[in-house]
């Protein structure tokens, strides 16, 4: 088979671009790339991607060839219009063709698939930008509509593709993602030395909660903020003090409210906000949690806390959306409305050791029912699908 893989939102940047569905297509290439030496794929990347060790970089092996675009497709607009259409024209002789974020070009013939992450702009419409939900929910309709096979992150995706987006169930199919090779337990002497390091370096002494993710106003963020408030009222005279909260990620949009929230509650010496993370650092934040909380109210699989989970970090999720598929019994899961069933959570994994030792065990197994390399693996199976039995 000829396949083509639209790669315009892969980054290579240390940056919070290179996160979500770049972190997505790097991984479902390499995985492509590890296991599939009969098949000729076509990468399409922007402009930026001349660098001829690009595919070194990549881990790509012979059987891939990447074809930079005419244009720089960095801004958005430039984007759009090259998927619809430069890229039918760059696609000819192809068998099939991948959007691997919501969106396929709607004028070609050959069969197409695409992947849908969620539909956040659908279910929470509010709490987008006005242009980017017009957009999205125009073309990932279309799109789905136009592909031979719809691929959801989850269950729960699925279900929403269906009965939002009207797509056939038999179109539909769940391929749940993965968490990196690097998110890891810390667990060798040396490492834990650096993990201390690391602690001392960034003023993270003290036991901390993370929260890891953008901040906008589908996470639910104030919400955590209100709900550990309540754990430092009840904390009482337990010895020392309440676990800090650090919120870490890029800011989204519509986030005024989380820092309005602190400064309220006056818990701005309580509460960290450190930005984006880089890769080289994210482990180490990760090891040095007292527990990770996620109280996203949408989700279309959930990657931070399986990376927690991986990384041996106790887990407490919303018990709402794809979550409970990431997570099953390896963490609690709380009712995020609940403000006072939250500050319960946290308060049972701030003093309770051996609940932290259950849930870290049973979170580093969970983990290893996800891998890019079965992704990926499905993936091409739905490809070959789509290729034999178009819809």
């Amino acid at each position: 088979m000829q396949i083509g893989i639209n790669a315009h939102l892969l980054s290579m940047a240390n940056s919070y671009r290179a996160a979500g569905v770049s972190n997505y297509i790097l991984h479902l290439l390499r995985g492509l790339s590890a296991q599939d030496n009969c098949n000729h794929y076509k990468v399409f990347l922007s402009a930026w991607a001349q660098d001829p060790s690009l595919a070194q970089k990549l881990e790509l092996a012979g059987n891939f060839d990447l074809v930079s675009s005419c244009m720089d497709t960095t801004l958005p607009t430039r984007r759009l219009t090259w998927e619809q259409m430069g890229l039918p024209r760059a696609a000819k002789g192809l068998d099939v063709l991948h959007g691997p974020v919501n969106v396929v070009p709607l004028l070609m013939k050959i069969p197409r698939v695409v992947t849908v992450h969620d539909l956040a702009f659908l279910v929470y419409s509010d709490k987008h930008l006005p242009s980017k939900r017009r957009y999205l929910t125009t073309m990932t309709r279309l799109s789905a509509r136009h592909s031979a096979y719809v691929i959801a992150d989850s269950n729960a995706t699925r279900n929403d593709c269906i009965r939002l987006l009207r797509v056939p169930a038999d179109k539909v199919i769940t391929i749940p993602l993965a968490a990196d090779a690097d998110y890891r337990f810390l667990d060798n002497v040396s490492e834990r030395n650096e993990l201390a390091d690391f602690r001392v370096k960034k003023g993270l002494t003290e036991p901390y909660f993370l929260y890891l993710g953008t901040l906008e106003p589908r996470k639910n963020i104030p919400l955590l903020i209100e709900a550990y408030a309540q754990l430092h009222w009840q904390w009482g005279n337990r010895p020392g003090s309440p676990p800090r909260l650090v919120l870490a990620g890029p800011k989204g949009w519509m986030f005024d409210q989380i820092f309005t929230r602190v400064k309220e509650l006056n818990l701005e010496s309580h509460v960290l906000f450190p930005g984006f993370l880089s890769r080289e650092e994210i482990v180490y934040w990760f090891n040095g949690a007292l527990g990770f909380v996620y109280l996203s109210a949408f989700e279309g699989f959930g990657l931070p806390p399986l990376q927690a989970m991986q990384c041996g970090v106790p887990v407490i999720v919303n018990n709402s959306s794809s979550l409970p598929e990431v997570v099953g019994n390896a963490g609690l899961l709380v009712n995020a409305n609940q403000s006072q069933e939250v500050t319960d959570a946290l308060l049972n994994v701030a003093t309770d050791a051996d609940l932290r030792i259950e849930l870290s065990e049973a979170g580093i197994e969970r983990a290893k029912l996800f891998s890019w390399e079965r992704t990926a693996q499905r993936t091409l199976e739905v490809y070959q699908k789509a290729v034999s039995h178009p819809t």
